[in-house]
Parts: structure tokens; C-alpha cells; sequence
């Protein structure tokens, strides 16, 4: 269980930098766009298969939740402000980034709530069972489902996201170190975006 806690510790670390780093705006890297989702679903996956599976109401949460997730992290990708700083392609999450982000975690709690209200899942449970001092496999499983819908939120992002800066015809930078959230920062304060199809934008 302490192997499980510390992976998810690093995959959320990973994840609240990311997402820090594309408030401020970052490069666009076509590899990364898919790499990170595919990461978490792979994770989860495993999680899901090195601890005894679901029961088939958790299967039926996770397909409901994971389609939501599929679904809403399209609608993310659409509101991400795209604009070009040094010649390349850098993105931006916006305040609508965050709602629609925050919708999809109140309709991804609500489905899981009704399914336990309903007595089709055991996540209510499975959280007593381990407070408890109870069997955790269950909990690790349940993890996984926590990865894999992220990831797939991730995913839906990327899907709408990637043809979007194609269509720019702004190229998007090839993969390496830069763009770091400080230097995003820095360009920031300087105004240095440019709208992509537009003039020079002084904030």
C-alpha cells in the first residue's frame, strides 16, 4: 500500500506542475500532448490489474465516469488560449479551462455518489473498509479508476487540442528542456504573445 500512496504522490506532483506551468503558458510539444495521459492510464491500468480487478458495478462507474471524463476534457482542450512566442506554438489554460475542469469533477463525484446511493458500487465501503484498517486492494483498484479517468481527461484535451494548433500553422516546439513556467513568466511581463493569426498583443 506505501508503494501505492508514494506512485500516486508522484503522479499528483507531476500533475499540479503541469498544471502550473500552463497557466502561465507553455510550449507545445506534440509528444507530450500524448505522453502524459498515456502515462496516467497505463498507471491506473496497472494499479487496476495488480489489485484483483473491479466488481462489475465499479467496471459500469468507471466506463460512465470515463466517458464524462473523455467527454468534458474535449471541451477543455477547446477553451485553451493557443498564441505563438518565439516563433513557436505556446498554450494557456483560461478561467473557462478551470470550470469546465471543475464541472468535470462534480458530474464525475455525482455518478459515483448516485451508483454507491444505488448500491451498484462499494466505493463508500471500500473507503470505510480501509479506514478501518480493512483490505486496501480494494482501494488501490480504486485508485486506478481515479488515473484513468484523469487520463482520460488528459486525453479528450489533447484530441481537440492537437488539430486546433495544426490548423495555426504555427510550428510547435520539438522536444528538449525549455519553456519552463519561470520563463513563461518572464515573457509574461515582457508581452511577447501574439495572438496566432493576429498582431502583437500588449497585456
Amino acid at each position: 500500500m506505501e508503494k501505492t500512496v508514494l506512485a500516486i504522490g508522484v503522479v499528483l506532483v507531476v500533475v499540479a506542475l503541469m498544471i502550473v506551468r500552463r497557466v502561465y503558458g507553455e510550449p507545445l510539444k506534440a509528444r507530450r500532448l500524448l505522453l502524459a495521459p498515456l502515462i496516467e492510464l497505463a498507471m491506473g491500468g496497472y494499479q487496476i490489474a495488480t489489485h484483483g480487478g473491479l466488481p462489475a458495478g465499479e467496471w459500469l462507474s468507471l466506463a460512465l465516469t470515463g466517458a464524462v471524463s473523455l467527454g468534458l476534457g474535449a471541451a477543455r482542450g477547446g477553451t485553451v488560449q493557443l498564441f505563438e512566442r518565439r516563433g513557436v506554438l505556446w498554450q494557456r489554460y483560461r478561467l473557462r479551462t478551470f470550470l469546465v475542469w471543475l464541472g468535470a469533477f462534480v458530474a464525475r463525484f455525482g455518478i459515483r455518489a448516485l451508483l454507491a446511493a444505488l448500491g451498484v458500487t462499494t466505493a463508500a465501503a471500500s473507503l470505510s473498509s480501509l479506514a478501518s484498517g480493512g483490505r486496501p486492494h480494494v482501494s488501490a483498484a480504486l485508485i486506478g479508476t481515479l488515473l484513468i479517468t484523469s487520463g482520460l481527461g488528459f486525453l479528450g484535451e489533447s484530441l481537440v487540442l492537437t488539430p486546433r494548433a495544426l490548423a495555426t500553422g504555427v510550428p510547435m516546439q520539438a522536444s528538449g528542456p525549455g519553456g519552463s513556467a519561470l520563463l513563461g513568466i518572464l515573457d509574461g511581463v515582457r508581452g511577447d504573445d501574439r495572438p496566432v493569426g493576429g498582431t502583437r498583443r500588449r497585456r
